[in-house]
C-alpha cells in the first residue's frame, strides 16, 4: 500500500504567522517565556497588553525573527486602531489570509505596492518599509533633512524623507554603531518598538479625527504585452465640431504573464488608459482615427468626420465660406504635470491635446532634458533609463506653443544577484562523524544596483542567506561541499569528510568457554573486542557485530 506524503511546512508558516497576528479582544494577561531581559521587553509586553499580538503555542514570542509585510501590515492596522475600509486588492493579496488588513492600509494611503501592481505579502520587511509605513499611519509632519545614521548613502531615495522623520521623532535610533541598515529585514521585536512609538506620537497629537481614509482608484494597468479593440464604439460617423463619444468602446488588454481583461471607456482614465483624441474633443475633418494607449502599447479604430456644410450666401452669389482656409495652433495641453516611474520598469504615456480642435496643423515635436533619466519617442511614450528626474516637452510644429511634464524616475528595486564565498570557514576538513562548523564564513552578495556587501555567517538569517548542510549537522563520507543560497543565487564551499579507519584491535573479555574436547564446535559467546579508530576514538564489539564490522575470527565461531 503506498504511503501517503503531506507537506506540512507551508502549513505550519501559516499557522505561526496567524499565531502571532490573531490577538484575542481585550487585555489578556500574556506572559512569555522568552523576553525577559530582552532589550524589547515592556514594549513587547505593552502590546501583548492591548491584544495587538500574540506569542507562539509553546508559550515564546520569538522576538528575534523576521515579520513578513503583511504580518507587520496587520499589526500596524491592530496598533493604530483602523477602521476596515476597501482600499486596492493587489494581484498577489486576492487569496491571501491578511487581504483584508493590507487592502485596509492602503484605503488609508499607508501603503501603494509595487509598480507592477503587486504588494509580495509575504516578503520580509525592511527597516525603511517599515519606518514609511508608520510615518504615514502616524500622519507625523515629513521633516526632510540630513539624515543621521552613518549608512544613509544606503536609503532608498523614496524612504529617505520618512527615515529623516521617523529619526526627527524617535521612533528609530538605529544600531549602537551609528547604522541604520535599511536594506535589513526587520525582526518582531523591532516592529513592536516602532509600533508602540509611532503609536504614542499619533496619540499625543490627539485630535481625536482618526486618521483618514484616501480615496482610491483601481491599479493603473501594468505589463501589457498587446492591446485590442474587443467592442467598437456605438457612434463612428461624425460632422465636423462634433464631440467624440466613446460610449460602448471596450478593449480587451493581454498581459506579459498571458492573462487577459477587458476595460470599458468609462474606466480609461482610472487605469490610466489614454485616447486620442480623448471623449469629448471636438473633431475636425482631418481625425480619421482614436488611437487608445494602455502600459505603453496601442491599438486604433477608424472614424469618419465629414466636413460640415459651407456657410454662406443665398441667392445666387454667396460663395460658402471657409473652404481651404488654415486654422491656426493656439495652444496645446499635456494631459498630466507630473509623472513617476520605476528604473527598468514599464514605459508611461503622455496625452497631448491641440487647441482649436480644428487647428489644421496638429504635428508635434517631443524632447526630454534628461535622457540619461528618461526618453519619449514621437508618440509621447515615455521610456525610465535611472533615477532621477527629467522635463519632458511637447512643441507644436505650427506656432512653437510648449507643454511640460516633470518625470520622476524612482530607483529599481535593490536584490541580490550573485554571492560568493569571500572567506572560507576556519574547519573545511573533517572526519566522518564531525559537526560542521562554518565558523569563521563570510560571503559578499552582488546587487543589482552594483554595489556589494560581506555578509558574516551570524547575520545570514537577516539576509535570508540559507546553507546546506546547515551548520551543527553530524556528517559523513557523502558531504562534499557546503552550498550558500540567497534569492536564487548559490556559491559553494569545498569540505573533506575523511572515513574512519581502524588502526588496533585488542581482545578486552575472553570467551566463557576456552577448553573444548575434540569434535566440539567452537563458542564465543562472552568475546569482546576493543577497535581503536583513525580519530583516536575506541569500540568495543561483540561477535553479534563481527560481520558488520568487517571483523573475522580464525576459526569461525560455530566450527568443529
Amino acid at each position: 500500500m503506498k504511503k501517503l506524503r503531506y507537506n506540512l511546512i507551508p502549513l505550519m508558516v501559516l499557522m505561526l504567522a496567524f499565531v502571532f497576528i490573531m490577538a484575542p479582544g481585550g487585555n489578556a494577561a500574556v506572559q512569555f517565556t522568552d523576553i525577559k531581559g530582552h532589550w524589547a521587553e515592556a514594549a513587547i509586553q505593552k502590546m501583548a497588553d492591548k491584544g495587538v499580538a500574540t506569542g507562539f503555542p509553546d508559550g515564546s514570542f520569538r522576538p528575534d525573527i523576521n515579520i513578513t509585510r503583511a504580518e507587520f501590515c496587520t499589526l500596524l492596522v491592530k496598533a493604530f486602531k483602523l477602521e476596515s475600509k476597501a482600499g486596492k486588492t493587489f494581484n498577489d493579496t486576492g487569496q491571501h489570509w491578511g487581504k483584508d488588513f493590507i487592502s485596509t492600509a492602503s484605503a488609508y494611503g499607508i501603503v501603494s505596492g509595487y509598480e507592477n501592481g503587486s504588494f509580495r505579502p509575504d516578503n520580509n520587511i525592511t527597516r525603511e518599509e517599515m519606518a514609511l509605513m508608520v510615518v504615514k499611519a502616524a500622519q507625523l509632519p515629513i521633516t526632510p533633512g540630513a539624515l543621521k545614521c552613518t549608512d544613509s548613502d544606503q536609503v532608498s531615495s523614496w524612504a529617505k524623507d520618512a527615515v529623516a522623520t521617523a529619526y526627527d521623532n524617535n521612533i528609530i535610533t538605529g544600531m549602537p554603531d551609528g547604522s541604520f541598515r535599511p536594506l535589513n529585514n526587520a525582526t518582531r521585536a523591532e516592529a513592536i518598538i516602532v509600533l508602540d512609538r509611532g503609536v504614542e506620537k499619533y496619540e499625543a497629537a490627539g485630535d481625536g479625527a482618526g486618521i483618514d481614509p484616501v480615496p482610491v482608484d483601481p491599479p493603473a494597468v501594468s505589463n501589457i504585452s498587446s492591446i485590442a479593440v474587443k467592442t467598437m464604439p456605438g457612434k463612428v460617423n461624425y460632422i465636423e465640431g462634433e464631440k467624440l463619444n466613446l460610449d460602448g468602446l471596450v478593449v480587451s488588454l493581454t498581459r506579459t504573464d498571458g492573462s487577459t481583461e477587458e476595460i470599458a471607456a468609462a474606466d480609461f482614465a482610472s487605469r490610466g488608459i489614454t485616447a486620442a483624441p480623448a471623449a469629448g474633443a471636438e473633431l475636425a475633418a482631418s481625425n480619421t482615427s482614436v488611437v487608445i494607449t494602455a502600459g505603453g502599447q496601442t491599438a486604433d479604430f477608424k472614424i469618419t468626420v465629414t466636413p460640415a456644410p459651407a456657410g454662406g450666401g443665398g441667392g445666387g452669389g454667396g460663395g460658402g465660406g471657409g473652404e481651404g482656409t488654415t486654422v491656426a495652433v493656439t495652444g496645446v495641453t499635456l494631459d498630466r504635470d507630473n509623472l513617476e516611474l520605476t528604473a527598468d520598469g514599464v514605459t508611461g504615456t503622455l496625452t497631448a491635446t491641440i487647441a482649436p480642435a480644428k487647428a489644421t496643423n496638429k504635428k508635434l515635436t517631443w524632447s526630454s532634458n534628461n535622457e540619461s533619466v528618461a526618453t519619449v519617442n514621437t508618440n509621447g511614450v515615455i521610456t525610465p533609463v535611472a533615477a532621477g528626474n527629467a522635463v519632458i516637452t511637447v512643441t507644436t510644429v505650427d506656432g512653437g506653443f510648449t507643454d511640460t511634464c516633470i518625470v520622476t524616475v524612482l530607483p529599481a528595486p535593490v536584490s541580490v544577484t550573485g554571492v560568493t564565498i569571500k572567506t572560507p570557514p576556519a574547519n573545511v576538513d573533517y572526519n566522518e562523524g564531525n559537526a560542521l562548523d562554518l565558523t569563521g564564513l563570510v560571503v559578499t552578495l552582488t546587487k543589482s544596483d552594483g554595489s556589494s556587501e560581506d555578509v558574516a555567517l551570524a547575520d545570514f538569517a537577516d539576509y535570508g542567506i540559507n546553507v546546506s548542510p546547515a551548520d551543527g549537522t553530524i556528517l559523513d563520507t557523502s558531504n562534499t561541499e557546503v552550498i550558500v543560497t540567497v534569492n536564487g543565487e548559490e556559491a559553494i564551499q569545498p569540505i573533506t569528510v575523511n572515513p574512519l579507519t581502524i588502526t588496533g584491535i585488542e581482545i578486552k573479555t575472553m570467551p566463557g568457554k576456552l577448553t573444548y574436547t575434540e569434535g566440539e564446535s567452537l563458542d564465543l559467546t562472552g568475546l569482546v573486542v576493543t577497535l581503536t579508530k583513525s580519530d583516536g576514538s575506541t569500540e568495543d564489539v561483540s561477535p553479534v557485530g563481527f560481520a558488520a564490522g568487517g571483523i573475522t575470527t580464525d576459526p569461525v565461531s560455530g566450527a568443529a
